[in-house]
């Protein structure tokens, strides 16, 4: 027996007959494309420009309002996009709980993001506010794929 990792780490086994299509993984690809797509709307106005999270990560870096903390995360903010791609990678080698558990981290992140944005000062705009239903369904796709990975 390969123990826990290794059944975290292998392909899925059993491939879905003729006539079958594989919901699971698609329901989580889809999923991740809507989180990194909510991440590019706009979160949040200032003054007349209207911003999306990475413009407004990069506005708060430049204008150090954040603790030291927080601005570190700044960095692993811009990092959505390719934890998005890896997701999907892993989607398509088969290593669906992989991706599970690595789009749950990011649909967490992306909405626990909007959820700050809503409570600033700044008027929340579509993103942030689409960021909290989609990144919720996106956790639970990415746990139904985790529990039933075929």
């Amino acid at each position: 027996s390969a123990g826990w990792i290794g059944r975290l780490a292998s392909p899925t086994m059993d491939e879905p007959t003729a006539g079958q299509i594989a919901w699971r993984p698609l329901l989580v690809g889809a999923s991740t494309l809507a989180v990194l797509g909510v991440t590019f709307l706009p979160w949040a106005a200032s003054g007349e420009v209207e911003r999306n999270s990475y413009a407004l990560a990069e506005v708060a870096d430049r204008s150090e309002v954040l603790p030291d903390s927080a601005e570190r995360l700044i960095g692993v903010w811009m990092l959505v996009p390719l934890a998005c791609g890896v997701v999907l990678t892993l989607l398509v080698t088969r290593r669906h709980r992989i991706a599970s558990l690595l789009l749950c981290l990011v649909a967490l992140t992306v909405t626990g993001l909007s959820i700050l944005v809503d409570r600033s000062p700044l008027p929340a705009l579509i993103g942030a506010n689409l960021a909290v239903p989609v990144g919720i369904a996106a956790v639970l796709g990415a746990v139904v794929l985790f529990v039933q990975p075929r």
